[in-house]
């Protein structure tokens, strides 16, 4: 149980990271740089999409991942049926990857890795169900 307490936690605080791009610019200008950014986007201008859909997109992508995210944690902890939480964990790290991709910054290659651990997880789940239950 401690052990699905830490993936829990581990989840929500990734989670809580996805709410750094709605953090306003100035709190990481003091440190230099703005990695979480919705109204940069170099992939999105490439493929012309409006400038002015950028932060809609963008905060599309980080509601699911959140969302996708505290779902799973939720039913590691047994608050949400396996059957919600799992579908959640590969929604929310999918928009994840796609939303650090979009909006690129070299901080956040971290992110993709974390996420790319998250769905592998969840693949291993899918195949065995009673891996979840030790």
């Amino acid at each position: 149980m401690a052990l699905r307490f830490i993936i829990a936690l581990a989840l929500a605080l990734h989670a809580g990271m996805h709410l750094s791009f709605f953090m306003p610019d100035w709190f990481f200008e003091v440190r230099g740089t703005v990695p979480f950014d919705l109204t940069h986007s170099d992939a999105l201008a490439s493929f012309g999409v409006d400038p002015g859909l950028w932060q809609l997109i963008g905060t599309v992508l980080v509601t699911l991942t959140i969302v996708g995210l505290i779902l799973g944690a939720l039913s590691l902890l047994g608050l949400v049926p396996s059957r919600i939480g799992l579908p959640g964990l590969a929604v929310g790290a999918s928009a994840s990857i796609v939303s650090i991709l979009l909006f690129f910054h070299t901080w956040l290659v971290v992110g993709i890795m974390v996420d790319l651990a998250i769905l592998s997880g969840v693949a291993v789940a899918r195949w065995l169900p009673k891996a979840i239950d030790t």
